[in-house]
């Protein structure tokens, strides 16, 4: 597989893709037994019809256009790959330049964005602690024991501070 990187703007680069015939051959080839399948001719069983059968009752734009489906991605993911550039979450715009006697696909892909640190030695932070206290600490352990206690029947009257059920006609 061809194919040149240039720099685009704002931290893209442009792949411009020619594919090589035994890649597009392959997948006309899957393109092929998946229509074969689909359709029917007469004559033939789904998916034993011959290849020229197939081009000259579907068409080769049509047999070009379900290879492209899987060929792009390919061609698009083995370039990205072979020209190092760093993976990105972003998925590349691909557009198909030439499809027909060769494949040529450009495909912009987004870099990952430059940063400059600036001089962050003179920055100063203070490591004051809040000092805790003995009374703070029995609050806090309190109020767990408070929130997470289980509620008991009383046979008393009740008072400020007792879960009440109530029954009203």
């Amino acid at each position: 597989m061809k194919f040149t990187r240039d720099e685009g703007e704002n931290r893209q680069a442009i792949l411009h893709i020619e594919v090589e015939d035994d890649l597009v051959e392959k997948h006309l080839q899957r393109a092929h037994q998946k229509v074969s399948a689909r359709i029917n001719i007469p004559g033939f069983r789904k998916g034993k019809a011959p290849r020229t059968i197939v081009t000259q009752f579907v068409g080769r734009d049509y047999l070009l256009d379900e290879a492209m489906e899987s060929l792009v991605p390919e061609a698009v993911g083995l370039a990205i790959e072979e020209s190092d550039i760093p993976s990105s979450h972003t998925p590349p715009q691909v557009t198909v330049v030439e499809r027909d006697p060769i494949v040529k696909i450009d495909a912009t892909v987004a870099l990952p964005p430059l940063a400059t640190l600036g001089d962050y030695s003179k920055l100063k932070f203070d490591d004051k602690l809040d000092v805790v206290t003995e009374e703070q600490i029995e609050e806090q352990i309190t109020g767990i024991q408070e929130s997470q206690a289980t509620w008991e029947p009383v046979e008393r009257a009740a008072k400020f501070g007792d879960m009440l059920t109530i029954t009203s006609k």
